[in-house]
């Protein structure tokens, strides 16, 4: 589990390994998207991903609020 992010609404989006339903999660300190969370697997074999959440360091370019974040 991920702490200091929250969740925008969830959708269902086509990925690399088939559709699921996903919101996107951003730092709650600054609103700095930082990836998404896995809601539902469309696929039984892709229902394992359920409740995890998918960091992009790419996304996190906002450094200072990354310092708040991780009290760095």
């Amino acid at each position: 589990m991920i702490a200091n992010v929250y969740a925008e609404k969830k959708e269902n989006r086509m990925m690399m390994t088939g559709l699921h339903t996903v919101a996107d999660i951003y730092f709650v300190k600054c609103g700095s998207y930082v990836g998404w969370r896995y809601e539902f697997g469309f696929e039984k074999n892709q229902q394992y991903k359920e409740g995890k959440s998918i960091l992009e360091r790419i996304a996190i370019q906002n450094k200072d609020c990354l310092k708040i974040v991780l009290h760095i």
